[in-house]
C-alpha cells in the first residue's frame, strides 16, 4: 500500500505519526522534518505522480448541469447570472467591495 493511498484512508496527521512512514522513510531514503513540510511534500508527490488537483473547471460545469436539471424538475425558475446583473445596475445599483448597493447622491 502506497504513502498516498494511506494518507486517504488514516489523513496526513495520522500517517505522520504512524510507523509505516519510518519504513517509507528507510526503503526511499526521504527524511522525516515537520508536519508542515511533510504536507507539502505529500502535495509535491501528488502533483508529480499525476493525482493532484486538476483545476479544469469540469466540476463546477458538472454542478451547474445538475443544478439546472434540477430547476426544471422541480419548476424553479432557471438563474441566469447575467440577468441578475444587469437588472441591478439598471436599478442604480453598484458594485462595491461589500457587495451590489444603491448608488450614494
Amino acid at each position: 500500500m502506497g504513502l498516498l493511498e494511506l494518507q486517504g484512508k488514516l489523513g496526513a496527521y495520522k500517517l505522520y505519526h504512524h510507523k509505516y512512514l519510518n519504513d517509507f522513510c528507510a526503503w526511499t531514503g526521504y527524511k522525516k522534518t515537520t508536519f508542515d513540510t511533510f504536507q507539502n511534500n505529500l502535495t509535491t508527490f501528488r502533483y508529480a505522480l499525476g493525482i493532484g488537483k486538476k483545476n479544469t473547471g469540469a466540476f463546477t460545469k458538472n454542478r451547474r448541469k445538475r443544478e439546472s436539471a434540477s430547476r426544471a424538475r422541480s419548476g424553479r425558475k432557471p438563474f441566469n447570472y447575467m440577468e441578475r446583473m444587469q437588472k441591478l445596475i439598471d436599478a442604480g445599483y453598484v458594485m462595491t467591495e461589500y457587495g451590489w448597493k444603491k448608488k450614494q447622491k
